[in-house]
């Protein structure tokens, strides 16, 4: 069984094959993105996504989608959230995804 990662690369892969490098940069950087803030959360968490733990202090909440304005378009991000609402990406700070979706 392929993990998140090898399909998150298969995702880019079949993007690029699709729509050549140019136009597909904003698509490949939202999912790279996506990606490192669900890492981020997991490490926050102390515990994988749908794993037993003790050493988990909050659960996974879902997403909220924002909008990131780049020079090379705009990026579509899903912004990971907790029970305990204290989580906040690093990877993205709040000021810069300034829209909601």
């Amino acid at each position: 069984m392929p993990n998140s990662k090898s399909i998150r690369m298969e995702e880019i892969f079949n993007k690029l094959m699709e729509a050549g490098y140019e136009n597909v940069m904003p698509q490949i950087t939202s999912i790279l993105l996506n990606g490192v803030m669900e890492l981020e959360r997991e490490k926050y968490l102390k515990a994988e996504a749908y794993a037993r733990n003790p050493e988990r202090i909050s659960y996974a909440n879902g997403y909220k989608d924002k909008k990131l304005g780049m020079r090379m378009g705009e990026v579509q991000l899903k912004i990971p959230q907790t029970r305990d609402c204290i989580f906040y990406p690093r990877t993205v700070k709040r000021e810069f995804a300034l829209k909601k979706h």
